[in-house]
């Protein structure tokens, strides 16, 4: 189960002749990527997501820090990772 989180400073975009997106750094003051913290996943959990996702291959696997809606209804950043587009922007819808 996972949070609703935004990580802000990135955008979303569809992958050329791929049924999924991904996300790359962009600049701007609302631009944010809306998404799910997933938290307390064990090493063999996140070796399966690195898979899935293609870490270092179409992806890498980065330190960032998501925005989630607090207990006092603010914003609370918290670090976390992300696996961002690494295959250059040619391949991407932008």
């Amino acid at each position: 189960e996972g949070q609703k989180a935004w990580l802000r400073n990135f955008s979303c975009h569809p992958v050329s002749k791929r049924v999924y997106p991904g996300i790359i750094p962009s600049e701007g003051k609302e631009v944010k990527v809306k998404g799910l913290l997933l938290m307390g996943l064990d090493q063999r959990e996140i070796k399966i997501l690195d898979y899935f996702e293609d870490e270092g291959v179409d992806y890498s696997r980065q330190q960032v820090s998501v925005e989630v809606m607090g207990s006092d209804i603010k914003l609370t950043r918290i670090p976390s990772q992300a696996y961002v587009w690494n295959c250059g922007g040619d391949k991407l819808d932008l």
